[in-house]
């Protein structure tokens, strides 16, 4: 029998545990590997610091107690900023790699940033104090501005009372006149109770010289009634309410003296000769009337107002008016002014005028440099507006398709920027008594170098050549088909509002598309380049195209519509003798079935498509003779 002892260990149990041994030592350095350090710096707090819901930067960095090492380290980062930062830029504009660069070597100057993760600190440091750079910057900017109108308008008013100084100077030729003799009062009396010099006291008697001093000899002869023996002026004696004759205090005087002005005195002519105790200057009381929202509108009696009437700079942006009158900006003042008068301060209208102003002054200031890009660009500056009616009818296919073709009428780039310049509220723009507060709008009906001038005669003719309920109603089945292709990016339909009528189309949409065909023309490009140049030259034609006078216009107007009435005979002459075609009647059919199904007032409920058989080609004289 062999002896008992421990079994021998075979090799292919000693490789299954040092394998296990090996696993297991491997899974504790993983573990040791995944277990995270602990951080040692300090995070950065939530909030902002400085903010009410945030933080407070030299508690958070334990220099509450401490602030002249604030102040230091602070100081020191604002030494990097200049170094290495644009100052004039925010925290947000700058680079973030130059930042992080920066805030290392801020830490790397002073270590103390060093226990802040990220070193957020220096960081809130940086961001405050550019904030507080830009913000001083634009304020100091701001102010200066203001001082410097200040001192121009005082230079100006300084140099015209020079001039008009300069011009009061008496040469050695200038006869000087003779010394009115004023008549000498005999036995005057006069009582005076108070130290004051007669030119500190407000209401001395120089200041009366309308009213009549009376001495004791002459009470019976002007019928005045006796007064006791301390006298002053006659109309200011009243006796006290203990009976005393004693004249009143200063304030009290002067109370006394505005009662004439509010009608309780009984004394009339005292009312006429008094002078006002609240004077105003000119400028000031016509500041008044323009700017402020008067109770009552301004009647028709009142005169005008005049160049010199106007204030010295304008109401919004501060711009100084020019110095010699422009008959533009006056007329948008006068127009400011009526609109006030009428409708009150809150009119919708008001911004847009107001808006004008401010661009009309700019652009008077600017007149060398619009008339230099006028002359590069090639923008006609004398234009014959004569032979403009005659060459707008020239366009009459191109006018009618807008008219009649919806699809035509939906890809136009004028009906996409109309719709663009009032951010698809369709309906909203029709429902609103005043376009005016669609400004966009109507900056975009200019027309180009035309100018107001030609936009007058371009709406005119228009006017003229589509004016009926033939025209209005295909427009109207034209823009329901039109609604109907973009009903997605249009405003919600509202069954009180009117489609937009053909006043408004043509101002905001046709007049726009016509000054593009004229621009075309006169400078043989394509379409697309003329709405370019026409969105281009609108300030060139404001300034040297301006709207003519109301009297001027009606001129022009009843010679258009002498020219037009001429040629209209010519035509129809010339239409009598030719043979009546046999395809006439059948035009007047196919006119007939467009306007099947359309109504004229309102939009349908359901905005359904109306059924269009056949479309014929109307003129702009068939237009008018159905009118």
């Amino acid at each position: 029998m062999p002896a008992s002892g421990k079994r021998k260990v075979t090799a292919a149990e000693e490789l299954i545990r040092l394998r296990e041994e090996t696993k297991k030592k491997d899974e504790q350095l993983q573990l040791a590997a995944t277990k995270k350090k602990p951080n040692s710096k300090i995070p950065r707090p939530e909030g902002q610091a400085g903010r009410s819901s945030g933080y407070i930067l030299r508690d958070e960095m334990g220099l509450a107690d401490d602030s002249d090492r604030y102040n230091r380290l602070f100081r020191i980062v604002k030494d990097h900023t200049h170094q290495y930062l644009a100052v004039k830029e925010t925290i947000s504009k700058q680079n973030k790699a130059q930042v992080d660069a920066v805030l290392a070597q801020i830490a790397k100057t002073a270590p103390y940033f060093e226990r802040f993760e990220g070193y957020w600190p220096a960081k809130d440091m940086i961001t405050g104090y550019l904030l507080n750079m830009q913000t001083r910057r634009r304020k100091d900017l701001q102010l200066e501005a203001q001082v410097d109108l200040r001192d121009r308008a005082a230079n100006a008013s300084k140099k015209s009372k020079r001039i008009t100084n300069e011009l009061d100077i008496e040469t050695p030729n200038t006869p000087k006149p003779k010394a009115a003799k004023r008549p000498i009062k005999r036995g005057v009396n006069l009582r005076v109770d108070s130290d004051e010099s007669s030119e500190d006291n407000f209401e001395s008697p120089r200041n009366k010289s309308n009213i009549p001093l009376q001495d004791e000899g002459s009470e019976d002869e002007m019928d005045v009634k006796p007064h006791k023996k301390k006298r002053t002026f006659l109309h200011f004696t009243d006796e006290n309410s203990d009976g005393s004759d004693e004249p009143p205090a200063k304030v009290n005087f002067l109370f006394q003296r505005q009662r004439p002005y509010r009608g309780a005195c009984p004394q009339k002519s005292l009312v006429k000769s008094a002078p006002p105790i609240y004077a105003l200057s000119t400028l000031q009381m016509k500041f008044n009337v323009l700017y402020s929202s008067p109770a009552k509108p301004k009647s028709q009696a009142e005169p005008e107002l005049t160049w010199h009437d106007l204030p010295l700079s304008c109401m919004e942006c501060a711009e100084l008016l020019p110095v010699e009158p422009h008959p533009r900006i006056l007329g948008l003042f006068i127009k400011r002014e009526k609109l006030i008068g009428n409708t009150g301060s809150t009119a919708a209208g008001l911004p847009l005028i107001e808006l004008q102003i401010c661009e009309a002054i700019t652009q008077e200031k600017d007149r060398e440099r619009h008339a230099d890009l006028g002359r590069r660009n090639g923008w006609l500056h004398k234009i014959n507006f004569k032979t403009l009616p005659e060459r707008i009818e020239g366009f009459e296919d191109e006018i009618l398709q807008m008219i009649q073709d919806p699809d035509h009428l939906e890809q136009s780039a004028a009906w996409r920027s109309f719709l663009k310049s009032i951010d698809g509220q369709l309906f909203r723009f029709c429902r609103s008594r005043s376009k005016g507060e669609f400004i966009y709008a109507v900056y975009g009906s200019r027309c180009g170098y035309y100018g107001p001038k030609g936009a007058q005669i371009i709406n005119s003719k228009l006017m003229d050549a589509l004016d009926g309920d033939n025209a209005s109603n295909v427009l109207f089945a034209t823009l329901n088909e039109v609604i109907l292709m973009n009903e997605d990016s249009l405003d919600a339909y509202d069954p009180t509002s009117n489609l937009l009528d053909i006043e408004d189309f043509i101002f905001f949409v046709l007049a726009p598309f016509t000054a593009a065909l004229l621009i075309s023309a006169d400078k043989g490009v394509a379409f697309e380049d003329a709405v370019d140049i026409c969105d281009n030259s609108c300030a060139f034609g404001d300034i040297f195209q301006p709207e003519e006078d109301s009297k001027s216009a009606n001129n022009n107007e009843s010679e258009v519509e002498e020219e037009s009435r001429v040629q209209k005979k010519v035509k129809k002459s010339k239409r009598d003798q030719e043979p009546v075609e046999e395809a006439k009647p059948e035009k007047s059919k196919a006119r007939e079935v467009i306007l099947e199904g359309v109504q004229t007032s309102t939009i349908t409920s359901s905005l359904q498509k109306p059924k269009v058989k056949a479309r014929a080609v109307i003129s702009l004289d068939d237009f008018k003779e159905a009118s």
